[in-house]
């Protein structure tokens, strides 16, 4: 795996911080952080892609500043889950490309105090070949899997309805999580124009 992708994967595994519904509201689009808040390496896309709606999924882009200030666009297609009592985010995928790789990349984050060991397992309307992420990291803004998928995967996910995702309360209980499939092909074309 080379430098490159480990920069982009990151940048995409970065943008996909957990918010809370409530902050979410509390927070009005037009509100920018002061300059010397804002961090000098991630920028806001000017794409007019950035924020169109594919079914489900919502296509968000941003501009990261890489050494010697060479411009990189990443963009990724996001889907959050949020729990119907307490609001709260359950769970967010975000999937794309990074520059130079032909795998998609699929990055999700969840809560903190889920266990770690068994990852998350993904399937494709309840058939298929389960593909498993493992858990990466986990910050105080919540825990995060990803990896890139093979094209057989991701195939599955252009064609299918529903995507299941399972990982592991603290007993080691599972838990599952659906995520509408619902534009993801036309989403995942985007990236190719």
């Amino acid at each position: 795996m080379n430098k490159r992708f480990l920069v982009a994967a990151a940048a995409l595994l970065m943008s996909t911080t957990m918010v809370t519904a409530q902050e979410q509201a509390a927070k009005p689009a037009a509100e920018a952080a002061p300059a010397e808040q804002q961090d000098p390496k991630r920028k806001p896309s000017t794409n007019p892609e950035n924020g169109k709606q594919y079914g489900d999924w919502l296509k968000e882009c941003e501009i990261f500043v890489e050494a010697e200030n060479k411009e990189v666009e990443i963009c990724q297609l996001v889907q959050a889950l949020v729990d119907e009592k307490s609001k709260q985010v359950m769970l967010k995928a975000a999937i794309g490309y990074v520059p130079n790789q032909k795998e998609a990349v699929m990055v999700v984050s969840l809560p903190l105090g889920i266990f770690l060991p068994p990852g998350v397992q993904m399937r494709v309307d309840g058939q298929g070949k389960v593909a498993t992420i493992p858990v990466n990291t986990c910050l105080p803004a919540g825990c995060q899997a990803g990896s890139a998928l093979d094209a057989e995967f991701t195939g599955r996910l252009k064609k299918g309805n529903k995507l299941t995702m399972i990982f592991a309360n603290p007993a080691g209980k599972p838990v599952k999580a659906e995520l509408s499939l619902k534009g993801m092909t036309a989403g995942l074309d985007s990236f190719k124009k």
